[in-house]
């Protein structure tokens, strides 16, 4: 029978065996093993052993996330003295790279690339477990470009468009793309984030071009540069109303509308709604042989086709009855109610 000890002297038994399983805790443990038959014993044997603890297990960089064409950095790893390896797949079993504790990710379109590390120390044990980095490329959106007139009316956000129409000289500048948040630049400077529709209202010449920013943060490159000229309007000074001067049959009121140029050298043409129907009384500024009554949507247009806001022009008579005055509230009644007068 082999046995056991755990001292030189052979007082301390560990075990009657052929075989002895030793711990697995690392350390420096000594055995001695001797014969005994029947009481016979051999000289002892000692067997001396080293189990090594496990490296730590390395600490790569954090992940990283790219633009598609930006320039992707090296990864590295912290850790012990030891040897890096790094793999490519979860199981380790594809080496990537071998004894750098920097490297550099091979990935280059539009996708993801995650490597894994593990140290082995000098007595050529392997940190337990691996730690891994994520390299990301999102893609960038195509390119934007941008529709509209190449002529504005500063006014165009004021304007009744409704009115006037959303085409020609009122139109804006429209972004086109794939919905994701539109910058609007001029001179490489932005003057506008998030809106797909650019409609400047302060009069000038505008060089703009069009980026946009997809959910990822990346952004395209530049649309084609567009030229946009925003015109002035023409303002309304003053309007002066002759009422009418005899009964409210009588057709004698007036007005006279007196507005100043939008853009300069620019000749300015008049009209207003009369009877529902919309008149045009051309460069002549007086409208005449009107009754009491209320003109709407008096307006002056140049020759840039830009509109001034527009003006409400009202007419009375002499004994014209004062409007009516309803006493009773707003009443909601069901089918069948006693409707009250």
């Amino acid at each position: 029978t082999i046995e056991w000890y755990s001292d030189s002297s052979l007082q301390n038994l560990i075990l009657a065996s052929d075989t002895l399983t030793p711990s697995s805790a690392a350390g420096i443990y000594t055995y001695y093993a001797i014969e005994n038959n029947f009481g016979c014993k051999s000289v002892a044997q000692e067997v001396s052993l080293t189990i090594n603890s496990l490296p730590s297990s390395p600490i790569a960089s954090n992940d990283s996330v790219y633009c598609d064409g930006e320039t992707i950095a090296d990864v590295n790893v912290s850790g012990g003295s030891g040897n890096f390896t790094w793999y490519s797949n979860a199981d380790l079993s594809t080496i990537f790279n071998q004894g750098s504790s920097t490297v550099s990710p091979t990935i280059s379109s539009v996708g993801s690339q995650r490597l894994y590390v593990t140290e082995t120390d000098t007595n050529g044990c392997t940190s337990a477990s691996a730690d891994s980095v994520l390299v990301t490329i999102n893609p960038i959106p195509s390119v934007p470009s941008i529709s509209g007139s190449s002529v504005i009316c500063s006014n165009y956000n004021s304007v009744n468009s409704a009115y006037y129409g959303n085409g020609g000289s009122y139109g804006s500048q429209k972004a086109i793309g794939n919905g994701g948040q539109y910058n609007w630049y001029s001179n490489y400077s932005a003057i506008q984030v998030g809106d797909s529709i650019f409609a400047p209202t302060t009069p000038g010449i505008y060089s703009i071009g069009l980026t946009e920013t997809n959910v990822f943060g990346c952004e395209s490159d530049t649309s084609s540069v567009v030229t946009i000229t925003v015109n002035d309007v023409p303002l309304i000074d003053s309007i002066i109303v002759t009422d009418v001067l005899g009964g409210c049959a009588d057709s004698t009121g007036l007005f006279e509308v007196f507005a100043s140029n939008g853009s300069t050298g620019s000749s300015l043409s008049y009209q207003a709604v009369i009877f529902g129907n919309r008149t045009f009384n051309g460069n002549n500024n007086l409208f005449a042989s009107l009754p009491a009554g209320s003109y709407d949507s008096v307006l002056v247009q140049d020759n840039n086709g830009c509109y001034s806001n527009y003006s409400i022009v009202s007419l009375t008579a002499p004994g014209q009855p004062t409007a009516l005055e309803v006493l009773s509230a707003d009443t909601l009644y069901c089918l069948g109610d006693l409707i009250n007068s």
